[in-house]
């Protein structure tokens, strides 16, 4: 304590603080002109070119059947080709479902992905029913 009372006594302690108001603002100043100096060196130096436009795609037509066939809310018909018949439906959480299906006589069991007659792939497998898509091309 008597150290601080010491140096408050002489007169250089006491023109500290007002050095400090005067430096401290020019070291700020400096500081923030040196960065915008940096600054603007960067950015002339790493001009961006514009992007490219990307070219807009083209529409495609509205399948509201493809779209209700999808989510299950079509009407049945029958696969092109026809006298494919659902005979029977394995939709498990476990294992793959599967559709025995029946054409021409003969007896299969399919899986989703599988080709069937007449040009449909099995889509997906429910309880009861199963949902087909039929590849118009």
């Amino acid at each position: 304590m008597r150290v601080i009372a010491a140096l408050y006594a002489r007169r250089c302690w006491r023109a500290l603080p007002r050095a400090l108001l005067l430096i401290l603002p020019m070291v700020v100043l400096g500081q923030a002109g040196w960065l915008a100096w940096q600054e603007g060196g960067r950015r002339s130096a790493t001009a961006i070119a514009p992007p490219e436009p990307v070219p807009a795609a083209e529409p495609v037509a509205f399948q509201g059947q493809a779209i209700a066939a999808v989510l299950g809310l079509a009407e049945q018909a029958e696969v092109q080709g026809g006298g494919v018949v659902l005979k029977a439906t394995v939709a498990s959480h476990g294992g793959q479902p599967a559709a025995l299906m029946a054409h021409a006589g003969t007896e299969q069991w399919y899986r989703v992905g599988d080709a069937l007659p007449g040009g449909a792939r099995l889509r997906r497998v429910e309880a009861g029913r199963v949902v087909l898509w039929q590849d118009k091309s």
